[in-house]
């Protein structure tokens, strides 16, 4: 029986279960994010994987333990992909529950030392934003994050009919590789929510909002915007690359 609450919609089209896993390299554990009723995990489980298969519903890993008991090569973990600790040199896929998606992507990036690639199917509106591109309708902090930790690619598009109960939209599932880049994520992040504060202000106006360009009333320091941020102060946030971000940060931060 489907819980609302957890976002399920399990996958049932096996093409589409086939597609994702000939996509996943050899040679690492595969850490497989809601694992469900194992419409996925049958067929890394038979081509010989080494499976970690997390899931959040007890019930569903009971039902798990039962279906792969005689299966050695396969671990069920009754955990929550929004805190789970991934093991190094790992692969993870997953069909993420809508309503947790990108918590458990956030997750997944702050342990991106551990991985080798993430194959994700997410909800596509959540795939628009992931990919999307400066100056685009779907542009916005989370694609800023994620772009800075991962580059993405769309392997493919899966229809509603996919899954059991239908979801009203489409998804996407995702090919992410980490980069090398490091950064201090939670300052990154602060600084994030700071500059799309609003969308339709400038991001002089954002960030002096924020007590960026001016720290506080009382601190003595004075308005300083170099020939950099003359150049972008009467953007809108939504129309900086990651680049440009990236550096307003790093001269934000000292």
């Amino acid at each position: 029986m489907q819980k609302k609450y957890l976002g399920q919609h399990f996958l049932k089209k096996e093409s589409v279960a086939l597609n994702i896993v000939n996509n996943i390299p050899s040679g690492h554990v595969v850490v497989e994010i809601g694992a469900g009723k194992g419409a996925l995990t049958k067929f890394m489980v038979e081509r010989g994987l080494t499976v970690k298969a997390v899931e959040i519903d007890k019930s569903l890993v009971d039902y798990l333990k039962k279906r792969f008991k005689d299966r050695k090569n396969i671990e069920i973990i009754h955990g929550d992909g929004r805190d789970f600790i991934f093991p190094e040199d790992c692969v993870i896929v997953g069909n993420l529950p809508y309503n947790v998606s990108k918590r458990i992507i956030r997750n997944i990036i702050l342990q991106k030392e551990k991985i080798v690639q993430a194959i994700l199917m997410v909800q596509r509106e959540v795939a628009e934003v992931m990919l999307a591109l400066p100056s685009s309708s779907h542009y916005n902090r989370f694609s800023v994050f994620v772009q800075f930790h991962f580059c993405i690619k769309r392997l493919f598009s899966v229809p509603p009919d996919a899954f059991f109960p239908k979801p009203k939209v489409y998804s996407s599932c995702l090919l992410m590789i980490p980069t090398k880049t490091q950064i201090d994520n939670e300052g990154f992040l602060s600084f994030l929510s700071k500059l799309f504060l609003a969308r339709r202000k400038t991001v002089y106006n954002n960030l002096r909002k924020a007590g960026l360009f001016f720290p506080c009333a009382d601190s003595g320091q004075k308005l300083h915007i170099d020939e950099f941020f003359r150049d972008i102060k009467d953007k809108r946030p939504q129309e900086l690359s990651g680049e440009q971000i990236l550096k307003m940060y790093e001269i934000c931060r000292n």
